[in-house]
């Protein structure tokens, strides 16, 4: 059987479901919402576990893709934040910020949970509907895996949106107000080096802390 030094997993179902087969085999996790609220780790400066790995973002930016919209379409007074609550056990830790965010700008916030692709149209246009409406989509590895059908949908359906993602809107897809936001990853060989470094002289990989 393989016995290997070191796993790594993408993204928050796969993660929670390694740390559930192993904690003796140090694990690097990469593109996690919250690691402290998933119980990956303790804390990011001290893991405190054999477990560590990257975040993807401070979660209050969810505030922040609010205030971007009203910039970029002033009449917005109705926003949609879209998400498959299967794939997305950290969604509070966006919701929160983005529904204070609405209070304060007298926009009205809508949780827009989808569960199946068969969903994404319907949800979408059921948003539509109302004038000044506004779509944000939420991190989450199956809204990426149909950012292109999202991408179209807003379109068509003229809603001024925001990807949390630089690659999501295809400009040569549509035409209208679509804005990403790109993710910078700093110092990953840095820190993996020192992940991999204790994985291999037998120390653990909690003393390398998560970012």
């Amino acid at each position: 059987m393989l016995q290997p030094d070191l796993i790594l997993r993408q993204n928050t179902p796969p993660t929670a479901s390694m740390l559930e087969q192993t904690r003796t085999i140090p694990v690097v996790f990469v593109i996690v919402a919250d690691p402290v609220g998933s119980g990956f780790v303790q804390s990011l400066a001290r893991p405190g576990a054999d477990a560590t790995g990257f975040t993807i973002m401070e979660p209050t930016i969810a505030g922040k893709w609010l205030e971007l919209l009203k910039e970029i379409a002033p009449r917005v007074n109705r926003a949609a934040f879209l998400f498959n609550p299967a794939t997305t056990p950290y969604r509070d830790i966006y919701l929160k910020p983005f529904k204070a965010a609405a209070e304060s700008l007298a926009v009205e916030a809508f949780a827009a949970p989808v569960h199946d692709t068969a969903e994404l149209e319907s949800v979408i246009a059921a948003h539509a509907r109302e004038p000044n409406g506004s779509l944000i989509v939420m991190p989450d590895g199956f809204l990426n895996v149909h950012r292109a059908e999202i991408v179209l949908l807003a379109a068509r359906y003229h809603l001024p949106a925001i990807y949390p993602w630089r690659l999501a809107p295809l400009s040569d897809l549509v035409s209208g107000v679509v804005f990403g936001v790109a993710i910078a990853a700093i110092a990953l060989g840095t820190d993996l080096g020192c992940i991999d470094h204790r994985a291999r002289t037998g120390h653990r990989s909690a003393s390398c802390a998560a970012h």
